[in-house]
């Protein structure tokens, strides 16, 4: 695959700035599919384009906005080839306004779930990846992110539903909080989310990083019920690394994914693993390449 970024950052004023960026992101992917096929595809990866601005004021806070629009298709066809150039639209993936000040930073939106490093760790990959724990949910957010104390880190969040929005078995709020703790040669965190808007149980998450000899280190312990009548439930532990060799880094996660309650006979455990590569042309442009298994007859 490869990637292209550019952003532009405009001073209004001494207090005031503007920044429109944006990136093209193109991947080639080969799939051995249910049948031990291989499918090709050329297909846009994510590209965006965002728009974002900040403003100081007299009083202390700083007030800012954040638009990133995807979902366009450079090449006329998201990843699962099912719309053409026609049908496919902009959308809008993440959004909020922000104030900041001492007291912390509060963003209203639709944001990323505020215990991200924890579940996130196994989402790595620049294609479709491995199975990943759904997190709490990030959209008609209120969060509040306080500023670190004694290396100690939180931020707390609240997704607030409509009546004519929440599902049937679900709750107008939902509740998710992460905390992290900053030990020098190791971060620690954990994170919770009710996952109340969606009628699902609450998932958990455990977290640790640390680097040694240059190569970064990432692992995480997420437990979350499916959601399904069934009532699965999940869990999830991943390892991740990345080593920077100077034009690019080397990258890699390794994951164990297991379902209880699955019907006799279905799998309930995968072996998972992604690793890749990437290489910085220019300052703005990237290539990268590579391979991951879901442990699956179709997931090469």
């Amino acid at each position: 695959g490869t990637g292209a970024a550019s952003a532009a950052t405009f001073q209004i004023n001494d207090d005031t700035s503007l920044t429109v960026g944006g990136d093209i992101l193109l991947a080639y992917y080969d799939t051995t599919n249910s049948k031990g096929e291989s499918e090709t595809s050329f297909t846009d990866n994510g590209s965006s384009l965002v728009f974002a601005g900040e403003q100081t004021h007299s009083n202390g806070l700083t007030t800012s906005f954040y638009l990133d629009f995807d979902g366009f298709g450079t090449l006329g066809q998201p990843l699962d080839g099912s719309k053409t150039r026609q049908d496919v639209q902009f959308v809008n993936d993440e959004y909020h306004i922000a104030f900041a000040g001492d007291f912390g930073t509060v963003k209203i939106g639709n944001e990323g779930d505020v215990g991200a490093a924890a579940f996130d760790v196994a989402d790595i990959a620049e294609g479709s990846g491995i199975d990943k724990p759904a997190g709490g949910a990030s959209t008609e957010v209120i969060q509040y992110y306080g500023n670190a104390i004694n290396g100690i880190s939180f931020a707390v969040q609240a997704q607030v539903a409509g009546d004519k929005q929440k599902p049937a078995n679900g709750s107008s709020t939902s509740l998710g909080a992460y905390v992290e703790m900053d030990l020098g040669q190791m971060t620690v965190g954990a994170a919770y989310d009710e996952r109340g808007n969606a009628g699902d149980e609450a998932t958990y998450a455990l977290m640790a990083g640390t680097a040694i000899g240059g190569v970064n280190l990432t692992a995480n312990y997420v437990s979350q019920d499916d959601g399904s009548a069934n009532e699965q439930d999940e869990t999830f532990t991943a390892l991740a690394a990345d080593y920077s060799y100077g034009p690019g880094s080397i990258y890699g996660v390794l994951q164990s994914y297991s379902i209880d309650n699955v019907a006799a006979g279905a799998q309930d455990d995968f072996t998972q693993y992604v690793v890749g590569v990437n290489y910085s042309i220019t300052s703005n442009a990237y290539i990268y390449g590579e391979v991951m298994s879901q442990d699956r007859e179709n997931d090469a």
